[in-house]
């Protein structure tokens, strides 16, 4: 159902960091290039870490990338950043295409996709694997006035370094962006015994015009 997709989104998933002159770059999330120059994250990964480097990276086929800020959207937990210059060089393959941002809602029981870097510990070292999951939209998380609506998945794992990474459709268009985890326990009356963590995601279809306005 996703072996296209997930194969695209091999190839356009990316590495977000920081950088400085001390330091070219340091990687601390995930995100997606949707052109040649331009790559959408979540805007925590860069704000967590902006008080200690000075300018947002990205890890792309050819490289690394100094980057600067085409689009953000706080209260969506959205970011697109766009290349600026190139610090290190690589040599892999060039994504056949990228992304589109999808014009389709993700509503209850939609089937979506994501790609991250799972780390499983192994004898004292920590093994990084390219890792795929289908899930299911499971539920619409309330909100307020400062925050935009936000969704649960079910079906696949998250760990921290997931955010910024895309969620999308079978075609490969994204529908949203991992933002953050929700963990709580299935037993109330037992709360350690059994604790359930669900991936939570922003929406694109919101912001849709926006993103699209940053990529021109």
């Amino acid at each position: 159902m996703f072996s296209e997709s997930a194969r695209l989104h091999f190839q356009t998933c990316s590495d977000i960091g920081g950088g400085s002159r001390r330091a070219i770059g340091k990687l601390f999330g995930k995100g997606c290039w949707l052109s040649d120059r331009h790559v959408l994250t979540a805007l925590h990964v860069w704000r967590h870490i902006s008080d200690t480097y000075e300018w947002p990276v990205a890890r792309r086929y050819d490289g690394l990338y100094k980057c600067e800020i085409a689009f953000e959207q706080a209260n969506a937990d959205l970011l697109i950043l766009r290349t600026v210059e190139k610090l290190e060089h690589a040599e892999f393959s060039k994504p056949f295409k990228y992304p589109g941002i999808s014009a389709n809602p993700a509503f209850l029981g939609k089937s979506v996709g994501y790609l991250a870097t799972l780390k499983v510990p192994n004898g004292g070292v920590t093994d990084h694997h390219s890792y795929f999951s289908s899930a299911c939209v499971s539920m619409v998380l309330k909100s307020d006035s400062s925050k935009a609506p936000y969704l649960a998945l079910t079906g696949g794992l998250i760990q921290r370094g997931f955010s910024g990474g895309p969620v999308f459709e079978e075609n490969g268009d994204i529908v949203g962006v991992l933002v953050q985890s929700l963990r709580f326990p299935l037993d109330l009356e037992n709360p350690m015994l059994s604790i359930a963590t669900m991936p939570i995601i922003s929406p694109t279809l919101p912001h849709r015009k926006e993103i699209l306005s940053a990529l021109t």
